[in-house]
């Protein structure tokens, strides 16, 4: 490489090459040299000058001299008319070498480099024709709009890769092995203004920033992504500006098409596809797009949604692919009472192949541009649902059983989501929400209020994917993942098919609906609730219950004796903080299921439950809502309750008629299933996920044509549900349709039972025993 320092060149030269902002070092200047005095001979200077004879005759000498003053006129005014003259803008190549075995080695060149057999890798970095001055070349060579800097690193620590260096066997290729950094120096002010102009044009996405003024060189890194994803918005928007503008715009267009332009092509069939190669990865993510993340689970349901604020960042290993992970700096929002957006880093450090092309969306991290419709739609929408649940919201969750059958006859499990209720229940994490705009990167007050505000999908894909919501049948609150709740569906047919005498029914909604439209009590003291007493065993009193809540349109919120315990002051906590969450929620029932032991009358020598029994007759007659208490141990009844209860409804053992008209109900929801599996092929799994225990379909007519026998059958309405589970779960054992003959075997067994303890009872029914006790009377 000795002979590069011959070789530095100062002239126009237009061949290309590249690298980083060098510094070069710049030549130091002598001092003048003090020369003697002596007389000059003017006119044996003026001679020579003119290349004449000493002795020409003086006139002779003037006539030369005006002559050769007139031609310096000539020349001068020619070089301006010149300077005058349009040159095309165009750019220039030039290539930065740092060797890390000989600084001395170092410069900047125009010529293209290559790689020769020396230093300590074998693997040198060698150019000629330098340049000594950038400024003093760029003044001399005043049509460069920009350089493009090319930098390439030698004879380092770390060797390079063995495999891009000889790949292809010619020095072009080889090259790339060195090659480290790539950058565009702008030059021109024209190019700057018309970069700036372009810029305001396009706002989608985010182009080199050139409006500040700096005191350092304007950088436009390679690749030159920005450029790549509007190309064909750049040219519309070029066709609009001024000529000049459009002169250098066309020249930077042509370096990159000249430079990347096979490179685009095979990006651009690629993402025709929906295909990339690792290569190529950088090329997929733009800034100001939704990226779609796996990282939490493949599941539409657990798919993250992220902004992407910064263009990706390649990490590559100093040696082969091991290790290449790509950065991306994004954002996505927070809620714990307000929505705040955070900035997140996130990693793609696995690739589905490193040599071939592969899928997009196999990939951990992907635009949302390349995502199906279908993951696409349900980001949005759980967006949605997560923004209704912003306040309090009743939503509801499919059950996951192991047969469809179960699905139709266990009613969808519904929460209570309510974020202020849930820090209040777990005071320990928070007790209060935040307040709403606490930050500059929180939502506005007024935002939070809008029930469909525009925000967009950088907003509605980007929320988190579950919420915390109270499970209404167990109490407990679970994290639940908000693409699997939805708004509640009401069941406004389930009072029709509730199986009770008219004027019952016709009683029960009357006073359900009357007090949720009531503005007020008749009561002197404000608050003394509305008492609704059910008795009669598997007779319907929870399904009236929640009946009653379907035709309300309100929450059920339904407590058993085992949730509030025994002990009077534990009772009286729990009671109080059930029926103001019942207010808080607008819960139009209130269900205590199975109340016996609150119900129960007091005497003088059990002052425990005398206590438990007052502190629930407190509490009750206070309570501003409906509350339905269900018994089936009337005959020990506290008198003073009577006053206390507002409707007090007693449910008969069912009769045939009645047993008939449950198990049409429950038929025809059969039916409903059978003609769904029909129309979809739905053969599914068991829940265990194996081929053992498959749903082959049900055969509704022919359980049917068996309606008047199975209604012989005294048995409730629950046991006709649980009936109808086992019948289904040994069909599916089976691998045949549900039919009669699985209910026939069922509730033969179940008779066998209910036979053996009739027996051990000397002959007596559950009925007959609770007569004899004075529990009830039938």
């Amino acid at each position: 490489m000795g002979s590069q320092r011959d070789e530095m060149v100062d002239e126009n030269d237009e061949d290309e090459g590249s690298d980083e902002s060098y510094e070069p070092r710049r030549l130091r200047h002598k001092a003048p040299r003090r020369r003697p005095r002596r007389t000059i001979d003017w006119r044996y200077e003026i001679c020579t000058f003119l290349d004449k004879p000493c002795d020409v005759p003086d006139n002779d000498l003037l006539d030369a001299f005006e002559e050769a003053s007139g031609t310096l006129g000539e020349i001068e005014r020619l070089r301006r008319q010149a300077s005058d003259q349009h040159i095309p803008p165009r750019y220039q190549v030039v290539h930065e070498i740092i060797c890390h075995h000989d600084r001395t080695e170092r410069g900047i060149f125009l010529e293209r480099p290559s790689v020769v057999n020396y230093g300590p890798h074998g693997a040198h970095v060698r150019s000629s024709r330098g340049i000594s001055n950038k400024e003093v070349f760029l003044e001399r060579n005043k049509e460069i709009t920009f350089l493009v800097w090319r930098q390439y690193e030698c004879c380092g620590i770390e060797p390079p890769d063995k495999g891009l260096l000889h790949q292809g066997g010619t020095d072009d290729l080889n090259i790339k092995a060195l090659l480290k950094y790539e950058y565009i120096e702008i030059i021109s002010s024209d190019l700057r203004e018309a970069m700036i102009a372009l810029g305001r044009r396009l706002e989608d996405i985010p182009m080199p920033d050139l409006e500040e003024e700096e005191e350092e060189e304007e950088k436009i890194d390679a690749p030159y992504l920005w450029w790549f994803h509007q190309r064909s918005q750049i040219q519309v928007a070029t066709l609009a500006m001024q000529p000049a503008f459009q002169e250098h715009i066309d020249v930077f267009a042509r370096y990159l098409l000249e430079s990347f332009g096979n490179e685009w092509e095979i990006v651009d069939q690629l993402l025709a596809n929906k295909n990339i190669t690792v290569d190529l990865i950088h090329y997929l993510f733009v800034p100001n797009q939704v990226i779609v993340s796996k990282s939490a689970g493949s599941d539409v349901a657990s798919l993250e949604g992220f902004w992407l604020q910064e263009w990706a960042q390649v990490s590559k290993p100093q040696s082969g692919k091991d290790g290449l992970s790509i950065n991306l700096e994004s954002s996505h929002w927070t809620f714990d009472g307000n929505f705040e957006k955070r900035e997140t880093a996130l990693t793609i450090d696995k690739f589905p192949s490193m040599l071939e092309k592969f899928a997009i969306s196999e990939l951990t991290i992907y635009p949302r541009r390349f995502a199906s419709g279908e993951i696409v739609r349900a980001l949005r929408e759980r967006g949605r649902m997560f923004w209704k649940c912003r306040e309090r919201h009743y939503v509801m969750k499919t059950n996951q059983s192991d047969s469809s059958l179960q699905e139709t006859i266990k009613a969808p499990t519904r929460f209570m989501v309510d974020r202020k209720a849930y820090y209040q229940w777990h005071r320990g994490q928070r007790q209060h929400p935040r307040a709403h705009d606490e930050g500059p990167n929180c939502l506005d007050a007024a935002t939070m209020v809008e029930d469909d505000p525009d925000l967009g999908d950088n907003f509605f894909m980007c929320l988190p994917t579950n919420i915390f919501g109270f499970n209404m049948q167990t109490h407990v609150w679970e994290n639940l993942k908000v693409a699997e709740i939805q708004d509640v569906e009401w069941n406004e047919n389930a009072f029709k098919l509730l199986v009770l005498e008219k004027e019952t029914k016709e009683l029960v909604e009357a006073v359900v609906k009357y007090r949720i439209m009531a503005g007020g009590q008749t009561d002197v003291i404000q608050g003394k609730g509305n008492g609704l007493f059910l008795f009669g065993p598997g007779t319907g009193k929870t399904l009236t219950a929640e009946s009653v809540a379907e035709v309300a349109k309100r929450p059920l919120y339904r407590v058993t004796c085992g949730d509030i315990g025994t002990k009077a002051e534990v009772v009286e906590d729990y009671l109080s903080a059930v029926l103001k969450l019942g207010k808080a929620w607008e819960c139009a029932v209130v269900l205590l299921d199975e109340a016996d032991v609150f119900l129960e009358q007091r005497h003088l020598h059990h002052l425990e439950r005398n206590a438990l029994v007052s502190v629930f007759l407190r509490v009750l007659e206070y309570y501003d809502g409906i509350l339905i208490l269900t018994s089936n141990r009337v005959g020990t009844f506290d008198a003073a309750f009577k006053s206390r209860i507002q409707l007090s409804l007693r449910y008969n053992n069912l009769g045939k008629e009645q047993r008939r008209k449950i198990w049409e109900n429950f038929i025809e929801r059969l039916e409903g299933l059978a003609h769904s599996t029909e129309a979809g092929c739905d053969f599914r799994k068991n829940a265990l996920g194996t081929d053992r225990d498959i749903d082959v379909g049900i055969d509704t007519a022919g359980i049917r044509e068996h309606l008047d026998e199975l209604a012989r059958h005294e048995i409730n309405g629950r046991e006709i549900r649980n009936a109808i589970s086992t019948a289904r779960q040994l069909a599916m054992f089976r691998r045949v349709p549900m039919g009669y003959e699985h209910l026939q075997t069922v509730i033969g067994e179940a008779n066998k039972f209910q036979q053996y303890i009739k027996d051990l009872n000397q002959g007596f029914t559950a009925d007959q025993l609770s007569n004899e006790r004075g529990e009830r009377y039938h």
